[in-house]
């Protein structure tokens, strides 16, 4: 009898000064209790002790390799860099100041070995708090009770295929945790990796592609944490409204753009699917891009939504006065 060979796996991390988090974030790593087949390390032209980290992690773990930027070329040139050196069947985008649970890597890949070939797999969203001013860290757990709908992944681990994928979309948005995530390098590579005009949506972009693509596998449990950090990549990019708005308006350029002709139609239809950029999308996909039945269709179904949630909050106060 012939076992079928598990996966090999492929982490990506690229750092910029990111030497505070970065020992924490290898030594969950090189913690997991399936290891990694191998770890692609890029120091994207730091100037604190990234490198050194590093090299020292690479002394303990052959797995490891390193790119050394000679300047900073930014985040996704920098992952995308990684990517073509990976040979992993999946890969894993990590981040310097995320933490991966010790059996992240061991559970999913059994998840996975339960179903087709999937475009990607993902995990229940967590946060931490790490405040040096407190005893103890803070956790943030996200679920369809807390968080509703868009945090549901069921009851149990779960395939679903485009079809189902977009079924499941016509009641809520789907929240894919890019921090949990593994993907099918093959597929990645397929759609042009991760986009660099799309900066801090890049993994948001090219995850829901693939999803869409090729179906997604949904596993309802905490693998991985996300440290809240106050001034992170992303938040920074999503706070400078000008920045914002040339971004969004570049990732409505790519949906609907002739290579994705095959899922643009989708986005039209579910549009749960930019919830995450709220009226300010709207306003780029009216002004910048003149799509403006889009725009106004996805501005009623902001409001209609707010309306929903703002009259199960009046019901629910109503019957503690009852």
């Amino acid at each position: 009898m012939h076992l079928k060979p598990s996966p090999s796996v492929s982490i990506l991390m690229s750092v910029y000064n990111g030497a505070a988090y970065l020992w924490t974030s290898l030594s969950a790593i090189c913690d997991q209790d399936r290891f990694p087949d191998e770890i692609i390390l890029v120091d994207d032209g730091s100037t604190d002790n990234t490198l050194k980290v590093m090299e020292s992690f690479q002394r303990e773990f052959p797995q490891i390799k390193i790119i050394k930027n000679k300047k900073n070329l930014g985040l996704v040139p920098s992952i995308n860099k990684a990517l073509r050196k990976a040979r992993g069947d999946y890969i894993v985008w990590c981040a310097a100041d995320d933490f991966l649970l010790p059996n992240f890597l061991k559970r999913s890949l059994e998840v996975l070995e339960g179903f087709p070939p999937v475009g990607l797999c993902f995990s229940q969203f967590a946060i931490f708090v790490d405040d040096p001013l407190a005893q103890q860290k803070t956790l943030r757990l996200y679920n369809s009770q807390k968080m509703g709908k868009a945090f549901d992944l069921g009851d149990k681990p779960h395939y679903l295929s485009p079809e189902k994928l977009f079924n499941r979309l016509r009641s809520s948005y789907l929240w894919v945790s890019g921090n949990t995530a593994l993907v099918r390098r093959d597929s990645l590579i397929e759609i042009g990796g991760f986009p660099e005009g799309l900066a801090w949506h890049a993994d948001w972009f090219s995850f829901y592609i693939i999803a869409l693509k090729y179906g997604i596998c949904m596993i309802p449990e905490y693998l991985t944490l996300m440290r809240e950090v106050p001034k992170s990549y992303s938040r920074n990019g999503m706070n400078h409204k000008q920045s914002q708005v040339k971004i969004l308006t570049e990732l409505l350029r790519s949906i609907f753009s002739d290579e994705m002709r095959d899922v643009s139609h989708i986005f039209k239809k579910r549009l749960c699917l930019f919830t995450p950029f709220n009226f300010e999308y709207i306003l780029c996909a009216m002004l910048k891009e003149r799509h403006y039945i889009l725009a106004l269709r996805h501005t009623i179904f902001i409001l209609r939504e707010r309306l929903i949630l703002y009259s199960r909050l009046f019901r629910a106060r109503m019957k503690k006065y009852r």
